[in-house]
């Protein structure tokens, strides 16, 4: 057995068990997610879908954006499709393919020449993404621990562990960005990279990852695409909280708590982070004297997933995509 196929397991393992705690703590009932899509609260969630495609939608707009620094010109009607088939695979097939790799797959056979330009951008792109929810995150994390302080118990600890990487990365990331627009410092990273990649796809990808910083137009720019994405996320979250019949922390203390929770989210540490980012959201609401923080956000991957769903599917019909990883992804023409 490889060590990989041990690693999935283990991840797989980690979120079944985190999913059977929920559910016998009672901070996950079925009833309490079936209760949403009844008719009476299903205008709630229908609205926290259009607010959950209008995030993407902004997504897919820093996504071109950035294609079309590093020279990729893709029309914004397939940089959507894109977008919206890889939220299907990280939710929906978590642990398969990872939705960036499709894209990274379909973007890269489009390339004529210098090809892997458009795998640095769609690194990038996330480095973007990840720079709102830090940014977020960081004044959230402030926010709660001055509200509140002592009264988080075990959670506090956690928070200034975040709110320190955070800040810690986002200077980290500002710094790295500020520097790359100086011509002497691109000069000499071109040139060692190409000494030691020579005129490869590594190479190419590298490229495309700094593409940005030849403007900071275009990084203002995919900065502002990306609050507005974690804005609306955030507002999607609040009206599926108004949609549940648990009770829940005030607007603005809900606001917060979703932003670390978004935050701490992304450690990888299950297939599509099923089960972990339930976990988290039910201890962080906890100690805002909430229980339905695991359930509301249950109910926000459930809605995501219904949302990308038709993207996702059309693209394994068209694609006759293999279920076996040992066997390559075939882009599709838009």
């Amino acid at each position: 057995m490889s060590r990989r196929t041990v690693f999935a397991a283990v991840k797989t393992g980690l979120a079944l068990l985190l999913v059977a705690y929920l559910f016998r703590s009672g901070k996950l009932q079925a009833s309490v997610i079936v209760e949403l899509f009844r008719p009476s609260r299903l205008p709630f969630a229908v609205l926290a879908g259009g607010l959950f495609l209008s995030s993407q939608a902004a997504a897919a707009a820093r996504l071109k954006l950035l294609l079309g620094m590093g020279g990729i010109e893709v029309a914004y009607r397939e940089v959507f499709r894109l977008t919206m088939i890889g939220n299907f695979f990280n939710n929906v097939l978590p642990g398969m393919v990872g939705g960036d790799f499709v894209k990274g797959v379909h973007l890269t056979g489009r390339e004529r020449e210098r090809k892997g330009r458009s795998a640095g951008i769609i690194v990038l792109d996330r480095l973007f993404g990840l720079a709102a929810i830090l940014i977020f995150a960081t004044l959230a994390t402030v926010y709660l621990l001055r509200r509140y302080g002592p009264r988080l118990g075990t959670v506090q600890q956690p928070l200034y562990w975040a709110l320190t990487l955070a800040a810690a990365a986002l200077l980290a990331t500002a710094a790295g960005l500020l520097l790359g627009k100086r011509p002497a410092i691109r000069a000499l990273v071109k040139g060692g990279l190409s000494r030691a990649l020579g005129d490869s796809f590594l190479y190419y990808a590298a490229h495309g990852l700094a593409s940005a910083a030849k403007s900071y137009g275009v990084m203002a720019r995919a900065l502002l695409f990306s609050f507005a994405t974690q804005l609306l996320c955030l507002t999607a979250v609040i009206c599926l909280g108004a949609g549940l019949p648990q009770a829940l922390p005030p607007i603005v203390d809900l606001a917060a708590a979703s932003s670390v929770i978004f935050l701490f989210g992304l450690m990888p540490l299950t297939p599509g982070n099923i089960g972990w980012t339930e976990f988290v959201a039910g201890a962080g609401c906890s100690a805002l004297g909430s229980q339905g923080g695991a359930a509301l956000f249950l109910a926000w991957r459930i809605v995501a997933i219904l949302c990308c769903l038709p993207w996702g599917l059309r693209y394994l019909i068209r694609s006759r995509i293999s279920w076996n990883l040992q066997e390559p992804i075939r882009a599709t023409r838009p």
